[in-house]
C-alpha cells in the first residue's frame, strides 16, 4: 500500500531544506489518527511523529543514516531446522 493510498495529506509546508506534511489515515483507524512528518527537500524522511485516537503520540527521528551500506556476507546465516525438508527449485526446474 503506497503512503498516498493510506494517508490523506491534510496539510504540507516547505520550510528551507525540509519538508513537513500533515497526514490523516483515509480509512478509520483504531490506532493512528495521524502523522506528521518531517523529511529533507530530497524525500529523505527526518522524523514522523504518530498520533492515536487518545491524542498519544509517538515519536521517531533518523540521524546519520547510511543507505546501502556494504554488508559482508558473513552477516546474513542460517542454519536449516532438524526435521525440515529442503527442496531446491532450481534442479527441480522451477522458476
Amino acid at each position: 500500500l503506497r503512503l498516498d493510498e493510506a494517508f490523506e495529506v491534510t496539510h504540507a509546508e516547505e520550510t528551507g531544506s525540509e519538508i513537513h506534511l500533515e497526514l490523516r489515515p483515509r480509512r478509520s483507524s483504531e490506532a493512528i489518527s495521524g502523522v506528521d512528518l518531517r523529511a529533507a527537500a530530497d524525500g529523505e524522511v527526518l522524523g514522523f511523529t504518530v498520533t492515536d485516537p487518545s491524542g498519544n503520540r509517538v515519536s521517531w527521528q533518523f540521524r546519520d543514516l547510511v543507505r546501502n551500506p556494504k554488508l559482508e556476507d558473513s552477516r546474513f546465516t542460517f542454519t536449516i531446522p532438524p526435521g525440515v525438508e529442503v527442496q531446491d527449485l532450481e534442479d527441480a526446474g522451477g522458476p
